[in-house]
């Protein structure tokens, strides 16, 4: 009895030494691809390990209005941009710390994302030439990267996102010309291992 005793005593203690190891931890921050790709990264959970909330877009693009003259003659062409692109995703990463300031830091993600760009040119207001594209996609992502400490409550991190991912879209091309005929492409495509957009800088604090 004693011996069961001692045992409950000695396992509660390990139990409480453990969870107050765990320290709680949020962090919120401002997350960057490419330079052009722009969000915001919300993360919770304690010095070991977080689940991750990311959401990155980029703004809409617009080109005005140009001049042009050709034989004498001043046509106007107008050209014009837009696009956006969204992503979401929900993760968990761990981390290993290699001194006070510097941590190295892995896991995993799933991602969805949406694209749309639109372009319009038009030439001497009598024709008309527009271009158009949808794409949809998901993804499994790894997390390989860094986080360095800056004081007691500024990390600023650097990640690799390795993995698969399923893309769904179509490009439409469309003209007022009679000789014209509408024109429709299937931008669908499987992507695996790292592309473009798999590097990411994070800033963030934490509280």
């Amino acid at each position: 009895m004693k011996k069961i005793i001692l045992l409950m005593v000695i396992s509660m203690a390990i139990l409480s030494v453990t969870a107050q190891e765990k320290v709680k931890q949020k962090e919120l921050g401002l997350v960057f691809r490419n330079f052009n790709n722009f969000g915001l990264m919300y993360k919770f959970g304690d010095q070991n390990s977080m689940w991750r909330l990311k959401s990155v877009y980029i703004r809409t693009m617009k080109d005005e209005i140009k001049q042009v003259l050709y034989n004498q003659d001043q046509y106007q062409n107008e050209i014009i941009h837009k696009g956006t692109s969204l992503g979401l995703s929900f993760g968990k990463q761990y981390t290993a710390p290699i001194d006070e300031r510097i941590s190295f830091i892995y896991g995993a993600d799933i991602e969805a994302s949406y694209g749309y760009y639109f372009k319009q040119q038009e030439y001497d207001q009598s024709d008309l030439y527009t271009t158009e594209r949808k794409i949809f996609g998901f993804g499994l992502n790894c997390i390989l990267g860094f986080n360095y400490l800056i004081g007691e409550s500024f990390v600023f991190g650097f990640e690799l996102l390795p993995g698969a991912s399923y893309s769904i879209g179509k490009r439409l091309e469309e003209s007022n010309q009679e000789s014209f005929n509408h024109k429709e492409y299937d931008l669908s495509y499987f992507q695996i291992g790292l592309s473009s957009s798999s590097a990411l800088l994070n800033f963030a604090y934490r509280f």
